[in-house]
């Protein structure tokens, strides 16, 4: 724990656990570390303990360019504009940071490997904790992944009073991810798919725990430098939707977990009502092409 005043105020941090680094000298013979909380979030509060009304996250390495009309300039545009969506019931509005112009040409660049370029703010409710705080918004930004295509995960989240004053501050340590600028759901679609998605991903995660998963694996895809290693991680991430929905589905979870990949997608047809083409399991095609791919062999 780490007591201190500032400009604003007394303030304090805890974590349960840290990892220091090896100090570093300046010229004046002074000295610094830096710390970082190991297996779990670092938690700051700020002066006296106030109602929280509000919450607003960064999120790493999601980005967006359209979103509400607004009047400008005696028109109307949706370029760099705030977005507002409806996530089970909760409206979110997404922010470009003030930093953005700054560290977008960065990251573009590949001069940084992660960063933070927007943030989504939200009214808190009667009765949610720090943890159900952070909660919903990594839920926010696992849906984030889905329509980016890379891992979005959040930076940190700060809990709000009446006047907008930090009361509390949460930093979690997030899996990194690179930044991809080739999203997979355009800005103009995000409206719907929060609509739409958010409140049933959070059902599926409730009803069946290995759903949490399911985010990290579609943001590993494209994580791998090589062909073999996206390919193989693709397979990995149908495999692992197909097992899943047939065990909601309510076949035996021992019997689906001894099938194979051809087997899984013959159960999806049979028992899950799929309309999958034939030439996906002609023959052995799907086990040579995996093959072929991972082994650098000719098919």
């Amino acid at each position: 724990m780490i007591e201190g005043a500032a400009e604003s105020g007394a303030f304090r941090i805890e974590s349960a656990q840290i990892y220091v680094r090896k100090p570093s000298c300046s010229a004046d013979g002074g000295s610094w570390s830096l710390i970082s909380p190991v297996n779990g979030p670092a938690r700051i509060r700020y002066g006296n303990d106030r109602p929280v009304r509000r919450a607003a996250a960064l999120l790493n390495n999601f980005d967006f360019s359209c979103g509400d009309p607004v009047t400008r300039g005696g028109g109307w545009t949706t370029i760099d504009t705030p977005l507002s969506v409806d996530a089970g019931g909760r409206t979110i509005t997404f922010r470009q940071r003030a930093e953005r112009p700054e560290l977008l040409p960065l990251v573009k660049a590949g001069l940084l490997h992660s960063t933070s370029l927007v943030e989504i703010a939200f009214d808190t409710r009667d009765g949610e904790s720090d943890d159900d705080l952070l909660g919903f918004s990594a839920d926010v930004s696992a849906l984030c992944t889905f329509a980016a295509g890379t891992g979005v995960s959040v930076a940190m989240l700060d809990l709000l009073d009446g006047d907008g004053a930090a009361v509390r501050r949460v930093v979690p340590q997030p899996v990194t991810a690179r930044y991809r600028d080739r999203e997979i759901v355009a800005d103009f679609h995000l409206q719907r798919l929060f609509s739409e998605a958010f409140a049933e991903y959070r059902r599926m995660k409730q009803a069946h725990a290995p759903w949490a998963k399911l985010a990290s694996y579609c943001a590993s895809l494209e994580d791998a430098p090589f062909l073999e290693q996206k390919f193989g991680s693709m397979v990995m991430a149908i495999e692992f939707f197909i097992r899943n929905c047939l065990i909601e589905a309510g076949q035996p979870e021992d019997r689906v977990t001894a099938l194979d990949f051809a087997g899984l997608i013959g159960a999806g047809r049979k028992h899950l009502g799929w309309q999958v083409p034939k030439h996906y399991t002609t023959k052995e095609t799907t086990r040579l092409l995996r093959n072929a791919v991972i082994h650098g062999d000719t098919l």
